[in-house]
């Protein structure tokens, strides 16, 4: 066992001293080359040596790391108004990152930060910001709903729906545009009577109001207005189905301060108790009733008699 373990150290030294001895010794080289490729993360060399003693005329070449395959630009962080972004690419062979500032847009991004509906007691307004620097932007401001009403609050009989526009005005008195609400009539308003409107605002206006409209009758005629001993004579010309009577008003002022009034549901008639040699100015209407109430034309033209 001894024996073995002397002969394997004796062996070792052998082989260690062959290479200078044979070094020493003149001898064709048999060389070999070795080459590792450079990579963008690791240097490469060129090596090449004598298989037998070692030599090597140059020793290892040390090749220089190449320069890393970049892709396209990513967004990384985006740029705004006032401050800077910046972009990132990365290698396709050791996925090292590279980054690039990009410089402040100067351009804001607006969004609505405060919305308030103007209200009949109450501006409203809109303002935009920018989210990045939180500046304004700008301000719109709607004045509040200052008056609601109908172009008519009286519409004529004809046989067909009536609905009245509406038109509304701000307290700066300008009109507001119907884009801005909705109108929600009584169904079929079509017969004498009294109707509904609502008006909703919407946008950038809040609230809900209702007006009323009246249906009226068509104009009665008069045929002619005479004077008789102690009155006024008046014939009807023509009453309109829709209406159920006429009224008449009578005074001896033009203006018709402190009028009588007659009604009455035929069509020829006497103004009796009237002071004789008085002139007497005389109009007349026609009336529908609608649930205890009378619904009145437009008056006739104003006529002018003396009584005898």
């Amino acid at each position: 066992m001894i024996f073995k373990r002397l002969f394997t150290a004796l062996l070792s030294v052998i082989i260690m001293i062959i290479p200078f001895n044979a070094g020493a010794q003149e001898h064709t080289h048999i060389m070999t080359e070795e080459f590792v490729e450079p990579t963008c993360s690791k240097e490469g060399y060129y090596y090449s040596y004598c298989q037998i003693c070692g030599y090597s005329e140059d020793g290892k070449i040390i090749i220089p790391k190449t320069e890393h395959s970049y892709g396209i630009w990513h967004k990384d962080i985006l740029p705004s108004c006032i401050s800077t972004g910046r972009e990132i690419r990365y290698c396709s062979v050791c996925n090292a990152r590279d980054y690039r500032i990009v410089a402040a847009t100067g351009k804001h991004i607006s969004y609505v930060a405060y919305r308030f509906p103007a209200t009949q007691y109450s501006s409203g307004e809109i303002v935009n910001m920018c989210k990045s620097c939180n500046i304004i932007l700008s301000k719109k401001i709607f004045q509040r709903i200052k008056t609601i009403k109908l172009k008519s609050g009286k519409c004529v009989y004809n046989g067909k729906p009536k609905k009245p526009k509406v038109k509304v005005r701000d307290a700066d008195g300008k009109v507001i545009p119907e884009k801005y609400y909705t109108l929600s009539y009584d169904k079929k308003p079509v017969k004498v009577g009294t109707y509904n409107v609502g008006i909703l605002f919407i946008n950038d206006y809040y609230g809900y109001y209702t007006l009323t409209y009246d249906v009226i009758p068509r104009k009665c005629k008069l045929e002619a207005v005479k004077p008789v001993e102690g009155g006024i004579a008046v014939y009807v010309k023509k009453v309109y189905p829709e209406s159920n009577g006429v009224s008449v008003v009578y005074s001896t002022n033009k203006k018709f301060k402190k009028p009588k009034k007659y009604n009455t549901k035929e069509l020829a008639f006497n103004l009796t108790g009237l002071k004789r040699n008085k002139t007497y100015y005389v109009k007349a209407r026609a009336y529908s009733t609608v649930k205890g109430k009378k619904i009145y034309s437009k008056w006739t033209k104003t006529y002018k008699t003396v009584v005898k």
